[in-house]
């Protein structure tokens, strides 16, 4: 019996000895298939999703509506312009992969609920960026590019290619002369399409140069072949930054920044319209006492054209017997007849920069827009959006009502807002700082919010 009891508590001792093998055998098998599972969830939401909206501190994903475009290997990205269409919508940019390849175009296509569909990045040895894109059987994308194996003549040139609807490139071109030429808008017109920015010397695609950076307007046809150019300027830096076609009257209306016409500190603005073959039609200046007036974009409705941007006011003060001038930011908005007569030119806000803006609204008494960019906070640019309604009864300057939108505190910008009308809500488009990455956001919300 003594016998068999000894037997019995050996075999309990080796079950127990085993299971504790087992146990310690078992649990690193465990943690390193736990592993594994967890960077493939992560792998393959990256390659096949490239947006998150969870509770992870990059691709937070708010009440509403905002998400955080993941690249799997970009430092930066930027969303300039995003475009809805009527199976989701295509957001252009650029991206920071590395310090080799340096800044390549983004485009990016989401389905409806704002999921990665497909991706398209062009790019060499230079730095290449998109701002601005049109459907047109397809996408039309418009931005700079610096890569000499594309052609480029001189520093940077425009840049303008097409895609079709499964992002593949159908074809590309580049303009400019020999020095530093830019696109930041493209609009499509009756026989093809025309952009806007600036050159700096005449030569090659640059038929005509007045100083230095002069407005650029440029027409070409379907294929990117080019019609014909128009320069506007001085002897001084005129950049165009916006561009609005009028296809009731066939102009092209372009606006942007001066200070060829002032004593060279301060900055005018200027809306000047060409017909369809850029024969100059009229030119229209913006202009504040002490202050530069810098005009970031163009809409149209009705028969009206609508410009807006940003005011820099210079404030003079002395400070221990020193004169010390101190700088302001302000937003500004301005309504146009199409023959460029000035309607209104309203200034509103503070320590704000607008860069884009929509009509969302307009009644017999009163217009109500939205508008996006950043606003200066103590050691912080957030981005900012804002309603604002004018009056069209009063003549005071008291007839702008502001209503600022709730928005999380952090380091970023607005580049673009749309509306869509027909679900009321609004596309903003952008930049944010996360953990030393800036990341790509787009922040879908109704009207109403």
């Amino acid at each position: 019996m003594k016998i068999e009891k000894n037997k019995l508590k050996s075999r309990s001792r080796y079950r127990n000895h085993s299971y504790r093998v087992g146990q310690l055998i078992l649990l690193p098998v465990v943690l390193v298939l736990g592993a594994l599972f967890f960077l493939y969830s992560i792998s393959y939401a990256d390659k096949n999703l490239g947006v998150k909206g969870s509770t992870n501190d990059e691709t937070k994903s708010n009440d509403s509506g905002e998400i955080s475009f993941i690249h799997p290997i970009a430092k930066e990205v930027r969303f300039h312009k995003t475009l809805p269409t009527s199976n989701g919508f295509v957001s252009v940019g650029t991206c920071y992969l590395n310090d080799e390849m340096k800044y390549q175009l983004l485009v990016v296509y989401f389905d409806a609920s704002m999921i990665e569909q497909w991706r398209f990045e062009f790019g060499g040895t230079g730095d290449e960026w998109a701002y601005d894109v049109v459907e047109d059987e397809g996408f039309v994308v418009v931005g700079v590019s610096a890569s000499k194996e594309y052609g480029v003549r001189g520093r940077y040139d425009a840049l303008v290619l097409k895609l079709d609807y499964s992002g593949k490139l159908s074809w590309f071109r580049v303009f400019g002369g020999p020095d530093w030429d830019r696109a930041y808008k493209i609009t499509k017109i009756p026989n093809g399409y025309a952009f806007a920015g600036d050159n700096y010397l005449k030569g090659f695609d640059v038929s005509s140069n007045f100083g230095e950076h002069d407005f650029w307007v440029v027409a070409i046809d379907k294929k990117g072949g080019k019609i014909w150019d128009r320069s506007f300027g001085g002897l001084k830096w005129d950049r165009a930054y916006a561009l609005a076609f009028v296809g009731e009257r066939n102009l092209l209306v372009i606006g942007g920044s001066s200070n060829s016409f002032t004593d060279g500190n301060r900055y005018d603005s200027y809306v000047v319209a060409y017909d369809l073959n850029g024969n100059l039609v009229w030119r229209l200046p913006l202009v504040i006492q002490n202050a530069s007036v810098w005009l970031t974009d163009l809409r149209t409705s009705g028969v009206y054209i609508y410009a807006a941007g940003y005011v820099s006011e210079f404030v003079q003060a002395t400070n221990g017997g020193a004169l010390r001038v101190t700088t302001f930011e302000r937003a500004f908005l301005a309504k146009i007849s199409f023959s460029g007569k000035m309607e209104y030119f309203k200034v509103f806000g503070q320590n704000v920069r607008l860069h884009a803006f929509e009509l969302i609204e307009s009644a017999e008494n009163h217009e109500t827009f939205v508008v996006a960019g950043y606003k200066d906070l103590p050691n912080l640019k957030s981005p900012w959006f804002a309603t604002i309604t004018v009056s069209l009864q009063q003549k005071t300057s008291q007839n702008i009502v502001i209503a600022e939108m709730e928005e999380e505190k952090y380091y970023g910008e607005y580049f673009d807002v749309q509306f869509i009308p027909d679900s009321q809500r609004l596309l903003l488009s952008g930049t944010r700082l996360v953990n030393g990455r800036f990341l790509g956001i787009l922040n879908s919300r109704a009207i109403s919010e």
